[in-house]
């Protein structure tokens, strides 16, 4: 959470050393699909922990923070020993914070700065990013937020917060099929992800190659899955299609 998104959260393009600038990931509209583009997102994040000296070496980061000196007031900026200082921890592996009825994880092309509706993953030793990406954008994983998570938002849209996200069960992306997961994997980062009305070969043959010995029970899952959700819109009395 920044603070103050008009100051942190600006345009590619601005007048700023490069070097404070790093892409963000604002929100789902941003990223239709599972693979994002660091370099095709519209926003950036101004990431500057410098101090006051310092930053005067930087004539475009200098006349940012000054033309915005006012902030240092703002409840939730003061207390930081640099208000302008954005305490971020980019990365490329994000977990959705809210959901409707679609269930996308987000991987990024490089490292990249996430606004809150986002949760930055990072694998344990050994796990592989792109395999654990794989993980969590399966049916199994949708099913185990759909079954967990909490429609405390308008519209019955589920949220989850940091703490229920450190306990999220997940398949262990060792144990999976690499190369089959893999294949898979990289067909659905190819294409815009539905939600769960809408039939997805590619989101099928992901969970078949995550399931592996198990896969004939991909299609229960699905059905499992858009059964909740369906459930879960209707008693919220949003309409469904």
């Amino acid at each position: 959470t920044s603070g103050a998104n008009g100051f942190f959260y600006l345009p590619a393009g601005v007048p700023i050393e490069p070097r404070f600038l790093r892409p963000l990931l604002k929100t789902p509209k941003h990223a239709p699909g599972i693979c994002v583009s660091a370099r095709a997102l519209p926003l950036r994040a101004f990431v500057c922990p410098l101090d006051a000296d310092a930053l005067r070496a930087f004539p475009g980061a200098c006349a940012h923070v000054r033309a915005h000196a006012r902030l240092a007031a703002r409840p939730t900026l003061r207390a930081r020993p640099r208000w302008w200082s954005l305490d971020a921890r980019p990365a490329r592996l994000f977990l959705t914070k809210a959901y409707f009825a679609r269930f996308v994880q987000h991987l990024a092309s490089g490292p990249v700065v996430a606004d809150q509706r986002f949760y930055a993953v990072a694998p344990r030793p050994g796990v592989p990013l792109e395999l654990l990406a794989a993980v969590l954008n399966g049916s199994l994983t949708a099913l185990a937020l759909e079954s967990l998570g909490r429609a405390s938002m308008g519209e019955g849209a589920l949220e989850w917060s940091v703490g229920d996200a450190a306990r999220l069960p997940v398949l262990d992306p060792r144990a999976v099929r690499a190369a089959a997961v893999g294949r898979a994997f990289a067909e659905a980062c190819a294409r815009p992800a539905a939600d769960v009305f809408a039939p997805d070969p590619a989101r099928a043959r992901l969970d078949a190659a995550l399931l592996g010995p198990l896969a004939d029970l991909g299609g229960p899952i699905r059905d499992g899955l858009t059964a909740a959700v369906r459930e879960r819109l209707a008693r919220s009395g949003t309409r469904l299609r």
